[in-house]
């Protein structure tokens, strides 16, 4: 037999019966098989198979086969042992590594309490509440409760040495007999040995008199009595629950919960190491600890009085406010920016006696004196000067005008000249404010340290 027959035959299923070979004569060029079989399974199944050998030895086969609802492979996805359909399956399968299987089976001893379990604590152990069969323990289960029962012999009779509420029927006649592990005759529940003739113990939900502050006979620590059976209180390392924020057991004020138990924040007036850099308590940003606990810095967008005169919280030039958070120079030569001068000075114009021209910029405006020696020597009466006429022309000012006024209304007057203070005295100089002609610095040159008047200018520091 050829042997593109021999592949096409073990392509077809065992369960298929095979039909009768026929081939032609030796020197046929081609050989037809045909087969048909019907499938044990549900669904019907034909396949036809066609190969053809032709004279040079080539061959080619087709094979159409096909069971409705399969897909390739013959697995639906979505369906139970099939792949998931886009991370999704059919009813009652879950998508695990992306093939739809069964849930596992809920069983008792993994923690959670499923339908049918009264409880589920994950453990084998059948002296605390909740037994191996995930049943609540009860008096008459046949396993004594430790620290609950003193005795569970499966029944509810009594006379038989284990009473019908699990006490040892010896307990209380002052022996200690067989399991009991005290028994000092009588019904008191807050001395040493409980009437079930247990020792008295934390969590027996009976406050032991002189060492226990409370006893609820649980172990949650939340509520008003922790384990410990003292009372829950701010600084005993439990939070108790719609009391406390918190609750670390130290009287640290730099971590994440007070002393008072409540939730470190900014605004608290204590210092959160590694979180805040300052905590002043107040909201007041204005100082050197606004209210993000950041202390104070230019650029943050705060003005820190009387540090700064803006913060508009950038670096950018020519906004108003510069880098530094002064107000950048403004064209209003007696407003709070002043005005720039020719040479680049920011200046400020404003009226002094001569008792108070070395503080009179200081006091009216936190400015800077510009000194007599800086007016004489420094160059700073002609370009100071020529920014007065650029804005005044020849206006004279200040004769007789208040201290630290601010406008050219208020500051006017007609004096001529300026005031100065050279370290000893206060010094009366030019040039000439309402003269003609070049402006000349020493029009004057005098000395006066008296309460009159005169125009000076200041500069930003």
């Amino acid at each position: 037999m050829p042997r593109s027959v021999l592949r096409l035959v073990a392509l077809i299923p065992l369960t298929l019966a095979a039909s009768l070979f026929s081939c032609g004569g030796d020197d046929s060029p081609e050989m037809t098989l045909s087969v048909s079989a019907t499938a044990t399974a549900t669904a019907a199944t034909t396949a036809t198979a066609t190969a053809t050998t032709t004279a040079t030895g080539t061959t080619s086969a087709s094979e159409t086969s096909g069971t409705a609802g399969e897909s390739s492979g013959g697995c639906v996805p979505g369906t139970e042992d099939c792949a998931c359909d886009d991370g999704a399956c059919g009813d009652d399968l879950v998508c695990e590594a992306d093939v739809c299987v069964s849930p596992p089976a809920a069983s008792c001893g993994d923690g959670t309490v499923d339908e049918g379990e009264e409880c589920d604590d994950g453990n084998d152990v059948d002296t605390d509440a909740c037994l191996s069969t995930c049943v609540n323990a009860v008096c008459g289960d046949g396993q004594t409760q430790a620290r609950v029962e003193g005795c569970d012999d499966g029944n509810t009779d009594d006379g038989d040495g284990c009473s019908s509420t699990c006490v040892l029927e010896s307990c209380g006649d002052g022996v200690i007999q067989g399991a009991e592990e005290c028994d000092d005759g009588n019904d008191d529940e807050t001395d040493a040995c409980l009437s079930t003739c247990l020792s008295a113990s934390c969590g027996d939900g009976y406050v032991y008199a002189d060492v226990e502050e409370c006893d609820d006979g649980n172990d949650d620590d939340t509520d008003a009595c922790p384990a410990s059976c003292l009372a829950a209180t701010c600084g005993d390392g439990f939070t108790q629950a719609d009391v406390e924020e918190c609750d670390d057991g130290n009287d640290d004020e730099t971590d994440e919960c007070l002393t008072t138990c409540v939730s470190a924040s900014c605004g608290d007036g204590q210092v959160q190491a590694g979180v805040e850099e300052c905590d002043d308590g107040n909201d007041d940003d204005t100082d050197n600890c606004p209210s993000t606990c950041m202390t104070a810095t230019c650029g943050d967008g705060f003005v820190y009085d009387p540090i700064e005169e803006c913060d508009d919280g950038n670096n950018d030039p020519d906004d108003g406010c510069a880098a530094d958070c002064l107000f950048e120079c403004g064209d209003d030569c007696w407003g709070d920016k002043g005005c720039q001068t020719a040479e680049g000075r920011c200046i400020r114009f404003t009226c002094t006696p001569g008792s108070a021209s070395q503080t009179a910029c200081d006091t009216c405006m936190g400015w800077q004196q510009i000194t007599y020696q800086n007016w004489l020597n420094d160059g700073y009466c002609s370009d100071v000067s020529a920014k007065y006429r650029q804005v005044l022309d020849h206006a004279t000012m200040c004769g007789g005008a208040p201290i630290c006024c601010a406008t050219p209304g208020a500051c006017a007057g007609g004096d001529n000249a300026w005031h100065f203070h050279d370290g000893a005295n206060n010094r009366f100089v030019g040039p000439c404010l309402g003269c003609q002609g070049a402006d000349n610095c020493t029009y004057w040159n005098g000395t006066d340290n008296g309460n009159y008047t005169r125009i000076t200018a200041c500069e930003r520091p």
